[in-house]
């Protein structure tokens, strides 16, 4: 284990991280990166996700905000959500494919 800027720095080749992935995830803490390496080199970065420090606006400043919106039916939904999964279908499918390339 290294210091790096102050974060602590582990490193692990693909194998081992492949067998250990669950055990180094559970341990990740906030100051600590782990670096993955491939034939002794970098190509990857693990870091713990650090909770948003924004507020969210309390709920009753929300309230009333879409009142000015025509009316919508339970079909516009269905249409909106129907296209929202087609788009990630068809970025799943794209990424796949770049993958496979």
């Amino acid at each position: 284990m290294g210091l790096y800027l102050g974060h602590k720095m582990t490193t692990y080749n693909i194998r081992e991280f492949k067998a250990r992935a669950s055990e180094i995830l559970r341990n990740l803490n906030d100051d600590e990166e782990v670096i993955i390496t491939r034939h002794g080199k970098p190509c990857g970065k693990l870091t713990a996700i650090r909770p948003s420090t924004e507020s969210k606006p309390p709920l009753s400043r929300l309230r009333g905000t879409l009142t000015h919106l025509p009316e919508a039916e339970y079909q516009d939904f269905l249409d909106v959500k129907t296209e929202w999964e087609r788009d990630l279908i068809v970025s799943a499918l794209a990424q796949d494919d770049s993958a496979k390339q």
